[in-house]
């Protein structure tokens, strides 16, 4: 099993859910694709943490991975 691309940045607003990855490709998806993170604040989706291929935001407790999107 190959291991997905870490993601190293995380674009998100109101529309869209997005990550570039380490390889050099950008993934997106509406952000409606993601309920918790389309009723969440602006404040409240711009905390997240990047561990390696999946990001998480704690105050949440959503937890999306790279290959999810892929």
């Amino acid at each position: 099993m190959q291991v997905p691309p870490a993601v190293t940045e995380v674009v998100i607003d109101d529309t869209v859910l997005g990550f570039h990855l380490e390889d050099g490709r950008y993934i997106s998806v509406p952000i409606d694709f993601y309920p918790t993170l389309a009723l969440a604040t602006p404040e409240e989706r711009a905390r997240f943490e990047i561990y390696g291929s999946s990001v998480f935001w704690p105050d949440l407790d959503a937890d999306i991975g790279a290959e999810e999107l892929l």
